[in-house]
């Protein structure tokens, strides 16, 4: 992972595009069983309206980050290399953003169904 983190060539963006688009599709789904739970409330104010239709969520965390990732990753073939190393701190910042999105996500789920007497 440490390498990958390092590396800032086409190969190493794509790979790290494709595990933030994981990450981004995984949030949206597990922020929609923690609502559906009622026992949890979307901390995005931006989110709250969007989140209440599911096909909006999709739209807005699943289809259009698709496109833009692929934009992006079609737009940073031209890119020099000085701009790909600034682009690969956003991204690797962008990438453990969501990882630790991700994880508070698993604590609350686990919590959910392990402990649903405390809730």
């Amino acid at each position: 992972m440490t390498k990958l983190l390092k590396r800032y060539d086409l190969a190493a963006v794509k790979s790290k595009f494709i595990i933030i688009y994981i990450l981004n599709v995984a949030d949206i789904f597990f922020t929609l069983y923690l609502l559906n739970s009622q026992m949890f409330i979307e901390a995005n104010t931006l989110m709250r309206p969007i989140v209440k239709n599911f096909g909006q969520s999709i739209l807005l965390k699943v289809i259009i980050p698709l496109i833009l990732l692929y934009v992006l990753f079609i737009r940073m073939k031209a890119a020099t290399i000085s701009q790909l190393l600034i682009s690969n701190k956003i991204i690797n910042v962008l990438m453990f953003l969501y990882i630790g999105i991700n994880i508070f996500h698993i604590l609350w789920v686990t919590i959910l169904i392990f402990y649903p007497i405390m809730l």
